[in-house]
């Protein structure tokens, strides 16, 4: 299957995006994220041009960066492109651009707060500060047990402890039984489960 190296332009603002794919390149968008919202905000309005016809990974790499490299696409404000169009190869977390924002993104993001704004490029002080005084021994539950994990909480435990051994309203006389068989006296539930007709001492011929 053929690997298409295709350059799209945008006829209303001129930007340009150099991209890959295995399927129709004049139907294929493109996937990049500033190319997609470019999309979005000016409409599909662009022309395709078919850069290489790849019959490989290795080949269309070797095409990708050298066109990406010739054009500059990943620094170029002409370009949609974050980094170099390799076809993953270059891609990571290692990569050089790895999570370094475009430049024309940048500016965005100052337009849309301004640069002079107090928390542009800063973490929010108020919030620092709230974080900072709920943190460690400042915490109120610093030190205390906690009712899902850790130490039992003693309330639950108290609770658990009158429903057990002798406390357990089961365990009173007036729901005791008797087996007939084994002489032990025990729960209504277990008379039921294990003894009566059940009871392992059971000799053959008694009822």
């Amino acid at each position: 299957m053929a690997i298409y190296l295709y350059k799209k332009t945008h006829l209303k603002t001129g930007l340009k995006y150099l991209g890959k794919t295995e399927q129709d390149p004049f139907k294929y968008p493109g996937s990049g994220i500033d190319w997609k919202k470019h999309l979005k905000e000016h409409g599909n309005d662009v022309v395709t041009e078919i850069i290489k016809e790849c019959n490989s990974k290795e080949e269309f790499t070797k095409w990708g960066r050298f066109y990406s490299e010739l054009w500059n696409v990943a620094k170029s404000d002409e370009w949609a492109n974050r980094i170099a169009e390799t076809g993953g190869s270059d891609r990571g977390e290692n990569h050089p651009g790895f999570g370094i924002p475009r430049p024309d993104t940048i500016q965005r993001n100052k337009a849309r707060i301004g640069s002079n704004h107090p928390l542009f490029g800063t973490k929010n002080p108020e919030l620092s500060k709230r974080n900072a005084s709920n943190t460690g021994e400042k915490n109120p539950m610093f030190g205390k047990p906690s009712a899902m994990r850790g130490k039992k909480n003693p309330a639950i435990s108290a609770l658990n402890a009158q429903k057990t051994g002798k406390n357990n309203p089961m365990c009173k006389p007036e729901y005791q039984l008797r087996c007939e068989h084994c002489d032990r006296v025990m729960s209504k539930g277990n008379y039921l489960r294990w003894h009566g007709a059940k009871c392992k001492n059971r000799q053959a011929g008694d009822l």
